[in-house]
């Protein structure tokens, strides 16, 4: 069961464990990336408006 708490500043908690596959997992690898988004699209309440703004940001930067 995976419990995620989004904090003050819009920031997700992680749990570390030591399997592998919890640190490949899809719910983790994802908590990741929203962690290291700018805060100004973590502020977008639209859905539409935040899906835009983040293709943009995705499709400028690399992230590997």
């Amino acid at each position: 069961m995976f419990i995620i708490i989004i904090q003050e500043g819009r920031r997700i908690s992680t749990y570390s464990h030591i399997k592998l596959i919890y640190k490949k997992s899809v719910i983790n690898m994802g908590t990741k990336v929203y962690n290291k988004l700018p805060g100004y699209i973590k502020e977008i309440d639209s859905y539409k408006a935040c899906k835009k703004e983040l293709k943009l940001f995705l499709l400028l930067h690399t992230f590997y």
